[in-house]
């Protein structure tokens, strides 16, 4: 479909995709010789603000070091304050306890209480979900059934009338209170509960790229020059013109390339079986390996999804999901998250605290204070106003702060398909990520790299060299061609995907 400026038809644009780039490309796009409006060639928007994710991998991790490519491993340890589901419960005769028995336990006999794990110890008291209400002792060490723990208790609140069946039928949760004794003469109780440390792993993804140009690339003169527009370090835009087109090509090539190894970091997904293995191999034969990226390893975290978009977006779902995990033991002073979205999750952010704050507009539109409508200048009236606000952060009740940051890498077109409620926008631009909740300086995400090898760049000669390499008069190979080569391999680590959180529209269920 042509691309559509306003009321203006845009002639279809020409491309093709790898392969070398002769005269007869060249001719195709400029042997018509039009009358040019200028002799600068416009580039379609998109191509120039295509964006990336390097600004967000910058800003969230910091990079890794390591001395070879075999995978790498880390460990992350579990939280030992929990509770437990009952598996059964068994009265003094051995029988299992159902919902229509009454008063079981009473006078503290003896029951028997069966978990999935040895997680309590001697002598302390346990509850279920009514607590305090019916508070069992534990009698000694469990005995393990295969991999179930069966514990020997009484009941020590509740014991003069017993407890209901009900209160004791499977997957009632179970946790520990404290570990009581007599006053004079007591014995050893109680204990503390052990985590084992989870090892996680991910290995490396390798990345190669190509490209072949005639040896006479830099010979093929343009009727106009090309604009080149990068960013440097501090995210400035550069911009320099060309007349030659294989200038335009190795342009070409470094931004694909940037673009590719960023997308591996964030998006790659590992393509290892449930059994070690790998389905895909390479030309040599050897398997090809991918590890996971950065979104791969947060669905191992928070995730949570949404269907109300624009006007009826409430950000009471994320809202209710950060609470729970506030509620996990974030103090009150550390609840500030930092949430990226793109373009049109910005605006469902906007509206929706707009909306919330309706009945305040007098104590909230001071305009002495936020400058909400101030002078500008308009040939059209000498007294000309602007007014103008936007909602990028949220005091929620109890210390929680939601600060919305825009990433454009969120609105990429061409990699986010899927539109978005009503042809606006894509999809994605409606998600919400939380990259770190935790309080810690250190990051919780990495690149990695690999010792010594940064980006490998190789080239292939021939007769002519349009890439300025001292070769010492010596050619590769016979063609009268050019080829450079590219190599790097890649990883990333999410050290705790616990401290992440995405809020994401159902649409992008995978």
């Amino acid at each position: 479909m042509p691309v559509q400026v306003n009321h203006f038809q845009v002639r279809p644009m020409q491309s093709w995709g790898p392969g070398v780039t002769q005269r007869k490309h060249i001719s195709a796009i400029f042997g018509m010789k039009p009358n040019m409006m200028d002799d600068v060639m416009v580039r379609a928007f998109t191509a120039n603000n295509c964006p990336t994710m390097e600004t967000l991998l910058k800003q969230h991790t910091a990079v890794r070091t390591f001395d070879n490519d075999e995978e790498f491993t880390w460990r992350m340890t579990g939280t030992t304050y929990k509770n437990i589901p009952l598996v059964e419960a068994r009265k003094e005769d051995g029988s299992v306890v159902t919902a229509n028995d009454t008063n079981v336990g009473q006078g503290a006999t003896m029951l028997q209480l069966v978990f999935p794990e040895a997680f309590f110890a001697d002598q302390e008291v346990i509850v279920g979900e009514l607590n305090e209400y019916y508070q069992f002792r534990i009698l000694g060490e469990p005995v393990m059934e295969g991999s179930y723990a069966v514990y020997n208790v009484e009941l020590m609140a509740g014991a003069e009338t017993g407890i209901p069946g009900e209160r004791l039928l499977p997957g009632e949760r179970f946790s520990e209170e404290f570990a009581l004794v007599e006053k004079e003469l007591s014995r050893k109780a109680g204990g503390i509960r052990k985590a084992v440390p989870t090892t996680l792993r991910n290995e490396w993804t390798k990345l190669r790229k190509y490209n072949k140009v005639t040896g006479g690339a830099k010979e093929l003169k343009l009727e106009m020059a090309i604009p080149l527009i990068n960013r440097d370090e501090n995210g400035n835009i550069v911009k320099r013109t060309v007349d030659s087109w294989f200038y335009n090509e190795e342009w070409i090539f470094n931004n694909e390339w940037r673009r590719e190894k960023s997308r591996a970091i964030m998006y790659s997904r590992s393509n290892r079986n449930s059994n070690g293995n790998y389905f895909n191999h390479g030309k040599s034969g050897n398997v090809i390996q991918e590890g996971d990226g950065i979104k791969a390893q947060m669905e191992h975290g928070n995730v949570h999804y949404y269907n109300d978009f624009n006007e009826n977006f409430s950000l009471k779902g994320l809202e209710n999901a950060l609470y729970d995990i506030c509620e996990q033991g974030i103090d009150l002073k550390d609840r500030k998250f930092v949430i990226t979205t793109g373009n049109r999750g910005m605006i469902q952010v906007h509206k929706a605290i707009e909306k919330e704050t309706e009945g305040w507009s007098k104590i909230v539109m001071d305009n002495s204070s936020i400058g909400a409508v101030r002078k500008t200048s308009n040939a059209v009236h000498q007294n000309a106003l602007t007014a103008g606000y936007q909602f990028t952060e949220l005091q929620a009740p109890n210390g929680l702060i939601m600060n919305f940051v825009y990433d454009p890498s969120y609105d990429d077109r061409e990699r986010n398909k899927i539109e978005g409620p009503n042809g606006k926008g894509v999809l994605n631009s409606y998600r919400y990520d939380i990259f770190d909740m935790g309080t810690s300086s250190d990051p919780n995400m990495y690149i990695c790299k690999l010792n010594g090898e940064d980006d490998i760049y190789r080239y292939i000669i021939g007769m002519r060299n349009p890439f300025g390499i001292s070769n010492n008069n010596v050619i590769s190979h016979d063609e009268d061609s050019a080829e450079i080569h590219a190599m790097t391999t890649v990883g990333a680590v999410v050290l705790d995907p616990t401290r992440t959180m995405s809020y994401i529209p159902a649409g992008l269920v995978g």
